[in-house]
């Protein structure tokens, strides 16, 4: 009897240990709407900016691009950083990637030479929201249910989800920093428009390093965030930009993609950085030629 009841009580054990944990994460299946759009929304409020608080996590878009819109093609063919699946052989890794080999507007460039113009501000409207944190095998990417939306160009775009790239994919005058974010838009016709943030190492930032430290370890998982993500917090205070057409940065590389870079960079602390490094060291595209496209720029750089 003793030992029936033991089996008993061990099954019983057994049984609530699978229950507590079923709900701990998300596969890939759990969550493949964690990776549909790099796109992202602006913040709140105005962003008048200054209010760089943030909770202890984010998400992002793409198509699921690991940091680009598009269609994530994390799952099956094997793109990556990597040498022998890396850019230059992404154009025949599969035909729906040729435009990163053929293309003539690609991203990420140099930003140099740049032409001051009196154009629109960018003014956010990103609002805190329900996120997915994902490592995609690309990159960590962070889905948001619905962060609100942002001016650019003149246009009002809806923030989809940002991710990261280190060192950064853009360049200015030929240097690059640690890091860059992409926050990733798309209009009501599904235009992309993206907002590249540079992130330099420096002083310590709260909310990138409470990001860094939920980001799920392992390609291929996903995490409900603890609390909700504002992506204000991921600008700096003045949101001048340059501004270029140009591209994903990952495949499928499809062109018509509204870049803005911000002249400003925010800092991210060593530690933050180590924590993305630490999974991804270079998941950086190198820059594009121009081929004769127009860099402009909302102000004169300091």
């Amino acid at each position: 009897m003793q030992r029936r009841f033991g089996f008993l009580a061990s099954l019983l054990c057994y049984s609530f240990f699978l229950l507590i944990t079923s709900g701990c994460g998300h596969s890939d299946q759990d969550h493949t709407h964690g990776e549909t759009h790099e796109h992202d929304h602006a913040h709140g409020a105005d962003h008048d900016h200054g209010d760089h608080h943030g909770h202890d996590h984010a998400d992002h878009h793409g198509h699921d691009h690991e940091g680009e819109h598009g269609h994530d093609h994390e799952a099956g063919l094997s793109w990556g950083y990597a040498a022998n699946n890396g850019p230059t052989h992404w154009a025949h890794l599969d035909h729906s990637f040729e435009l990163c080999g053929t293309g003539l507007a690609q991203s990420p460039v140099d930003i140099a030479g740049a032409i001051t113009q009196n154009l629109p501000a960018i003014r956010t409207h990103y609002k805190a929201s329900a996120a997915v944190l994902k490592n995609n095998g690309h990159t960590i990417k962070v889905t948001l249910a619905d962060g609100g939306t942002a001016e650019l160009g003149g246009k009002i775009y809806e923030l989809k989800e940002f991710h990261f790239h280190a060192q950064s994919e853009h360049s200015i005058d030929g240097a690059h920093t640690a890091m860059e974010v992409h926050l990733v838009h798309a209009d009501e016709h599904d235009k992309l428009a993206y907002i590249g943030v540079m992130l330099r190492e420096g002083a310590a930032n709260a909310f990138l390093e409470a990001l860094m430290a939920a980001a799920p370890r392992h390609a291929g998982l996903a995490i409900d965030a603890k609390d909700p993500i504002d992506a204000t917090a991921l600008l700096p205070v003045t949101l001048d930009y340059y501004s270029y057409s140009g591209s994903l940065t990952t495949p499928s590389c499809d062109e018509g993609v509204s870049w803005f870079v911000l002249q400003e960079a925010v800092t991210i602390s060593a530690e933050g950085l180590q924590q993305f490094t630490n999974l991804y060291q270079n998941n950086r595209r190198p820059t594009q030629p121009l081929n004769g496209r127009v860099i402009v720029a909302s102000a004169q750089p300091n």
